[in-house]
């Protein structure tokens, strides 16, 4: 993948014999959206470069003097820094911009944003195979199997965020959710931007009895995604099983309880211990009816106790 970096050098008026071409690698920007780097040198007029840049690329520069130092800042297409960085320019020297494995880009209009450690990370051929037939396994039910693959492939290549999400998802099914909490907060190590990681680890986290932090999380993946159904389902349910801000609790599953209808269980839980009897008695009869509702029997003893606090 390419990138157009813009570099824009603040020159001074009079070159004099101070001026001198700084020589500059860019680091890791094997990254898929137009940035801009600025370059800062004292005060002045400006002077532009474009440079095409493929991993470790390298720059030259007109430098007007080595008495300041430079100041990189590196924005994003919507002109937010989100990088910066200082250093004292050497003559003859190299200036080296690393960009962080925080630094996110957006690889085509529309896409969410990734990090850069993520999209730098390309696994080898075979290990690709050996995905691709760990997902044919689990697609068939052989979750266990799939489970052990996946944990191979990972171990053989720790950089790959999606053979990590894999993991985590795959540990969820076979029951180890200490295990997928840890490799769902590998994915997110490398790409913290990944939105629809956080609502899964957040239920990870719940089904360990973590119920604040998987309030947290679940909340970073709503700030990420505001329109994540799931991240308010599982915000929603942690609340209500830390019996935390009941208001918010209720009105985050009441608004999600069509795309998740498991919704209605803890709703019709929260909506009993506030005295909202009818609710809580019309909650648990909905979730009674979905198909094959996995804890019928929970709902059926709220259900009758709400029914019966309404007589």
């Amino acid at each position: 993948m390419r990138v157009l970096i813009t570099l824009t050098a603040f020159a001074a008026l009079s070159f004099g014999q101070n001026r001198f071409l700084a020589e500059g690698r860019i680091i890791g920007a094997n990254i898929a959206d137009e940035l801009t780097v600025e370059i800062s040198e004292g005060s002045g007029r400006t002077r532009t470069a474009p440079v095409r840049v493929n991993p470790d690329a390298s720059f030259r520069v007109e430098i007007p003097s080595d008495e300041h130092a430079l100041e990189f800042r590196v924005l994003n297409r919507y002109g937010e820094v989100i990088q910066t960085s200082n250093q004292w320019p050497m003559r003859g020297g190299i200036i080296e911009l690393r960009l962080t494995d925080r630094l996110s880009a957006v690889p085509s209009p529309g896409q969410n944003a990734v990090s850069l450690k993520r999209l730098a990370f390309q696994p080898s051929a075979k290990m690709r195979r050996a995905f691709a037939q760990a997902q044919k396994l689990s697609a068939g039910g052989k979750h266990e199997q799939s489970r052990s693959a996946v944990q191979e492939i990972v171990n053989a290549e720790p950089g790959w965020f999606e053979a990590w999400v894999e993991l985590g998802r795959l540990q969820g099914i076979v029951g180890a959710h200490s295990a997928s909490v840890e490799s769902l907060q590998r994915a997110l190590a490398i790409d913290p931007n990944a939105a629809a990681v956080y609502p899964s680890l957040a239920m990870a986290l719940v089904r360990t009895r973590r119920w604040s932090d998987a309030g947290q999380i679940a909340q970073k993946g709503l700030d990420l995604n505001p329109d994540s159904a799931k991240s308010k389902y599982v915000l929603g349910l942690a609340m209500a099983l830390a019996r935390l801000m009941t208001d918010r609790a209720v009105a985050l599953l009441e608004e999600v309880q069509s795309h998740f209808p498991e919704a209605m269980l803890p709703l019709a839980a929260i909506l009993l211990r506030e005295g909202q009897f009818e609710a809580s008695r019309d909650a648990a009869w909905r979730y009674l009816h979905i198909g094959n509702a996995p804890r019928a029997e929970i709902a059926q003893t709220i259900w009758r106790e709400a029914s019966s606090r309404l007589k």
